[in-house]
């Protein structure tokens, strides 16, 4: 799902005609694990990469206001997808995978 995600991202940012996610970075890695937890939560408990854990463990820096440019580094996509759960659960902003909250 995490890489079918990113697949979706580099086609829109070809139809848009600019870069929305960057699927190579670490805004679209945490996207990209973000929609793999929430469609097949069962399934990501075992391949996760403890970025979230990794960030919260780090000196935690700012990667929502900088984008790392690699996908590979978990502590700056941890902080993506921490912001992501945040926008979610705390502001309220609808994360719409198959009718799920």
């Amino acid at each position: 799902m995490a890489e079918a995600a990113e697949v979706l991202m580099s086609y829109q940012n070809q139809t848009q005609r600019h870069t929305v996610w960057d699927p190579g970075a670490s805004n679209g890695e945490g996207l990209s694990q973000i929609a793999a937890e929430l469609l097949y939560p069962r399934a990501y408990v075992g391949i996760s990469s403890g970025g979230p854990s990794q960030w919260l463990n780090s000196q935690r820096e700012d990667w929502v206001g900088r984008n790392e440019s690699t996908d590979i580094i978990p502590i700056s996509f941890g902080c993506a997808q921490l912001f992501i759960h945040y926008l979610r659960t705390q502001c309220g902003y609808p994360c719409n995978t198959a009718g799920r909250p």
